[in-house]
């Protein structure tokens, strides 16, 4: 379950981003990508499978202390007990990367990639590149400050 602190920070980014619809429609298509695809992304981890999958994986680990103590990591037995456990919570984190990840991060990089129509759009897109952190993301293609800065210049006039 995510902190107070994620919860807050997502509830205010969804409220910047929601702030800034209905003033182009390019921007509008790519801003509502970006928050479907953030929140569902967030409620499978909250709600879906990949919660059901790590509540699945949680308990098991509780049953094998209760089996072999608090040490059970060291008990061959425990270990290979553990085993497929651990391969199907992998499973469950491979396919919500797939299905939910992925598209997140495309959406991420489709939104910062569409020119802010508004000083408020700029603003959210300079906090979403932040908390997507996507100047490390080997795969977005652009210059983050280079379309923050053509975004507010485009906007000045």
């Amino acid at each position: 379950m995510a902190n107070i602190d994620v919860m807050t920070k997502r509830a205010v980014l969804h409220s910047a981003a929601l702030a800034t619809l209905g003033s182009d429609p390019a921007w509008d298509k790519a801003l509502k990508a970006y928050l479907r695809a953030d929140t569902l992304q967030q409620a499978d981890a909250e709600c879906g499978a990949l919660y059901a999958a790590t509540d699945k994986f949680r308990r098991f680990g509780w049953s094998l202390e209760s089996k072999y103590g608090p040490n059970w990591s060291n008990v061959p037995q425990a270990k290979a007990e553990h085993k497929p456990a651990y391969d199907e919570m992998q499973a469950a984190e491979n396919k919500w990367a797939e299905v939910y990840c992925k598209p997140h991060w495309r959406a991420s990089r489709e939104l910062a990639l569409t020119p802010a129509p508004t000083i408020a759009a700029a603003v959210f897109k300079a906090n979403m590149i932040e908390h997507e952190d996507l100047p490390n993301d080997h795969e977005f293609p652009a210059d983050c400050m280079e379309i923050l800065h053509a975004d507010f210049a485009r906007l000045e006039t």
